[in-house]
């Protein structure tokens, strides 16, 4: 079996949960509904910051044995490329993701993917400062601020060209899965995953597992997020 298989596996929900952030985020910024928006989008740009982290480590197999309460009582988890239990793997990465940046700095986040992907994000910094900024209003501040409403379009260059850097060896995730259904034209399961693209010039798949599809006309689809190969 493939090193951090299962961990890969594991990982793949964590990304769905950013997809899933990033286009109702933008489905509310579409929608003039800013400052849920925001919300939104921070969530989804701190979870993939985190997992592309994360994923240079199960690379390097450079990720640390986690603590654990267990009925009261400390346990280590000790990581293992090999391991299959979901419970376990699923306790680790959790953990682990917590501990790359807990107080959710933005520049300490920045300073970490810097040193460990070699990622730097200097021109992007303003956009995810003020992204940051409106996500913290969430709570009442007696102080008034503006947001340029084309900011965006640098939040779409930035999530796609960061969600473009992770493995190959993770499996498809939710924006994959609208990619796929605007190539194929089989509508949307709900009409809110349009926005993933409305008005987005960054939108595209990223590559991942090879996946057999049947459109509705009967044919299969060899789909890996880049290339489509078609079976009648």
């Amino acid at each position: 079996m493939q090193d951090n298989h299962y961990f890969y596996f594991c990982l793949n929900v964590y990304l769905l949960n950013a997809d899933s952030h990033y286009v109702e985020g933008r489905f509310l910024w579409l929608n003039h509904g800013i400052q849920g928006a925001c919300n939104l989008l921070w969530l989804a740009v701190e979870q993939l910051i985190t997992l592309v982290i994360l994923d240079k480590r199960l690379i390097d197999r450079s990720i640390d044995n986690v603590e654990i309460k267990h009925n009261g009582n400390t346990q280590v988890l000790i990581y293992d490329p090999q391991e299959q239990d979901i419970k376990v793997i699923d306790k680790i990465i959790s953990r682990t993701l917590y501990k790359i940046e807990r107080k959710h700095r933005l520049d300490r986040l920045l300073d970490i993917l810097k040193s460990e992907t070699d990622i730097a994000l200097d021109g992007q910094r303003s956009a995810l400062e003020k992204l940051k900024e409106y996500h913290d209003r969430r709570y009442y501040e007696n102080s008034g601020s503006s947001i340029n409403l084309g900011l965006l379009d640098e939040i779409d260059m930035f999530y796609f060209t960061l969600r473009g850097s992770l493995s190959e060896t993770i499996p498809r995730s939710l924006i994959d899965e609208i990619a796929f259904q605007k190539e194929f034209p089989q509508g949307h399961p709900l009409p809110l995953f349009s926005y993933a693209y409305v008005k987005n010039q960054h939108f595209a798949s990223r590559k991942h597992p090879v996946v057999n599809q049947m459109t509705q006309n009967g044919q299969t689809i060899k789909n890996d997020g880049v290339e489509n190969e078609l079976f009648s």
